[in-house]
């Protein structure tokens, strides 16, 4: 009766010891602190921080550079004319380009979700090559008049670049969720676990180890 007593005080006492343990261990919550985790309120400031900083410049670089007027002179240098020369448009496009193509993916690159913002990246670029192809299709297949070519042109690039730019928009207000997404995942997986308990066999009067594993 004595041994009896003694083997539940000793399973007790372990089963107390190993629910102190578990509740400690879930209580801490070590993988909260990992640099897996990612904020979503900063994934969403570099999505659009990197979208709204290159367009902003290269419209900025654009306005500032205005057209060069140049005089043209006959063979005795007397005036002639002139005209205005556009400026080397490269870098403002570039810039405007950047922002609207690949900003608002970074977000998601840094908030653990590359594959996501390489799609997005992907479907603006692809909505960038494809307008500029049947833009230029359809100005070709106008009448031999330039504003009817110019004005095709344009409306097929005015529609492109609206369609882009609803997108760009759209990745840009979907960032934190998909960052939220990434987090639970994180979390779902670093919770999983392996918990052995006291088992206390009456008919044989011993004790043995249970395990129970959560996923």
């Amino acid at each position: 009766m004595k041994s009896l007593e003694f083997r539940s005080i000793l399973l007790g006492g372990a089963a107390m010891l190993l629910l102190t343990t578990s509740a400690r261990a879930q209580g801490e919550f070590p993988y909260y602190s990992s640099p897996q985790l990612k904020s979503e309120n900063t994934a969403l400031k570099y999505s659009a921080a990197s979208t709204v900083v290159p367009i902003a410049a290269g419209v900025l670089w654009w306005s500032l550079d205005s057209p060069e007027k140049v005089n043209y002179f006959d063979h005795y240098g007397g005036y002639i004319g002139s005209y205005h020369k556009e400026p080397d448009r490269t870098v403002p496009l570039l810039l405007i380009s950047t922002g609207i193509m690949v900003g608002p993916s970074i977000g998601y690159f840094y908030g653990g979700r590359a594959t996501r913002g390489m799609t997005g990246l992907c479907i603006r670029a692809g909505t960038a090559v494809l307008t500029a192809i049947v833009a230029d299709a359809v100005a070709n297949n106008q009448p031999d008049v330039f504003l009817a070519e110019t004005f095709a042109g344009y409306a097929v690039g005015i529609a492109g670049s609206i369609v882009i730019i609803i997108e760009s928009i759209y990745e840009i207000a979907a960032v934190r969720g998909a960052v939220r997404e990434h987090n639970n995942e994180f979390i779902r997986h670093q919770g999983s676990s392996v918990t052995l308990f006291p088992v206390y066999f009456a008919q044989s009067e011993t004790v043995g180890l249970g395990i129970n594993v959560n996923f």
